[in-house]
């Protein structure tokens, strides 16, 4: 849809990205290391929160930088190979984008593309900026996630080519046909639509080709006034050359005013107070995770003096509690390296965290799943039905005497389908400390 969005600055655009790099870097920090710290009770955030920390080290320092110094914007930086060139470049790109001959569409994500005489500029909550001349190749991508063979998310974009990067336009199937025909008025020599074949070109090779077109399209592209080569940015042109119609030594607004200096002191002051800011919560949050494994790792330790007990062993220095709903218990579980505590607690029981305030153990086996039915279909296909169980005992810990073997199993899975296309098997949940708690208070009471 065509809308005259403000004239971008854009400089503040790449300062304003930049900025948002920087903030959701120090949030990453501590928070990577607080999933760090939730992963001493669930495993799966050890892994990933370790990865989160290391891409917010990552985003801070760059953010830091281009922050301070938006010139050094991946896409600025192309402008020119030294500031002051491209200061001039975007001088005359953000006239162009004030003209009257800029034409502008919104995007799915509320962003702006705008195209000028010799520009094509996306603005908003991004930047990123070409040379017409630059484009190469522009096709609709249609992106479908699937979760058990159901689609769970689509996702349509629209995938911009230059002659140096790459880049994802949000889109959908009713507006992708109009940033396309956007697009083609802008660079009419580049090409449109997917096809393999050009997808195994060779950027430079396929950059020929566009160059060519160009060649061949001669005074027929009539919407651009004049060449882009004059603005000194194109790969066939010097990035040093002069810009028509404004003097080299003329000085860029907002660079190298006194308000630009005192932005970049203000700048400088909110990075320093961000590192100091970002730093003191990763102390923090080391604090919480080194806290949380330590105390985790002591409470194991303190509760291991009663493992003898699930071997039948008595341990003297457990408590002498009799049974009765008060009685503090511990539980145990059976892995290859013998009986480990486990940092949970019966629902509705007191648990047992030292050894001396400790009078039972629960000792659990590992869980196995059993066949409950087999439904056979045509063809020798089949469905098999599991469920979980798991063999376990209440043990006197001070006097090392068991209450007899317990056989608990968790829910039954659904039922047989109708018809299948392939065998499978279907599970119901794992047995938990919920099912044993029944067992348990069946011989303390409560």
């Amino acid at each position: 849809m065509a809308e005259t969005p403000p004239p971008p600055d854009l400089i503040a655009s790449a300062a304003r990205e930049a900025r948002n790099m920087f903030i959701l870097g120090l949030v990453c920090v501590p928070g990577g290391a607080l999933l760090t710290a939730i992963g001493a009770v669930a495993t799966c955030f050890l892994f990933l929160g370790p990865l989160v920390v290391l891409a917010g080290m990552v985003m801070v320092p760059i953010g830091a930088y281009q922050w301070y110094n938006p010139l050094s914007h991946s896409s600025l930086r192309r402008l020119g190979p030294t500031p002051e060139a491209r200061s001039r470049a975007i001088d005359e790109i953000e006239r162009e984008l004030r003209s009257p001959d800029a034409e502008s569409y919104t995007l799915a994500s509320g962003d702006f593309l705008t195209a000028t005489p010799h520009w094509l500029v996306r603005h908003g909550s991004n930047l990123f900026l070409t040379a017409t001349r630059d484009v190469l190749w522009a096709y609709k991508l249609v992106t479908t996630r699937k979760r058990y063979g159901i689609t769970v998310s689509t996702t349509v974009q629209v995938v911009l080519k230059t002659r140096h990067t790459k880049v994802e336009l949000p889109a959908s199937e009713a507006n992708t046909p109009e940033i396309i025909a956007f697009i083609h008025r802008s660079a009419p020599a580049a090409f449109y639509g997917y096809d393999a074949q050009r997808e195994r070109l060779s950027d430079g090779a396929l950059a020929k080709l566009v160059d060519d077109r160009w060649a061949s399209l001669g005074d027929n592209a009539v919407r651009r006034q004049t060449e882009p080569a004059a603005i000194g940015v194109s790969s066939s042109s010097s990035s040093s050359s002069p810009i028509p119609g404004m003097s080299t030594s003329s000085p860029i607004p907002g660079l190298s005013s006194p308000s630009a200096s005192s932005d970049k002191g203000n700048k400088g002051t909110l990075i320093v107070g961000g590192l100091l800011a970002m730093f003191v919560l990763l102390g923090c949050c080391a604090a919480i995770c080194g806290g949380s494994v330590y105390f985790s790792q002591k409470e194991k330790a303190q509760r291991q003096a009663l493992a003898p007990a699930c071997s039948g062993q008595p341990v003297a220095a457990a408590a002498a509690e009799p049974p009765g709903p008060g009685a503090h218990v511990a539980v145990f579980e059976r892995d290859s390296s013998g009986w480990t505590p486990k940092i949970a607690s019966l629902p509705g029981l007191v648990a047992g965290d030292t050894t001396a305030e400790t009078s039972f153990v629960l000792c659990l086996d590992d869980a196995e799943d059993v066949v409950a039915e087999t439904c056979d279909y045509d063809g020798g296909l089949t469905v098999t039905r599991k469920r979980s169980h798991q063999f376990g005992e209440l043990v006197n810990a001070r006097t090392g005497q068991g209450y007899g073997r317990q056989e608990v199993y968790g829910e039954m899975p659904g039922g047989c389908p109708d018809s299948i296309e392939s065998s499978r098997t279907i599970s119901g949940s794992d047995v938990s400390l919920d099912d044993w708690t029944p067992y348990v208070k069946g011989w303390l009471g409560g």
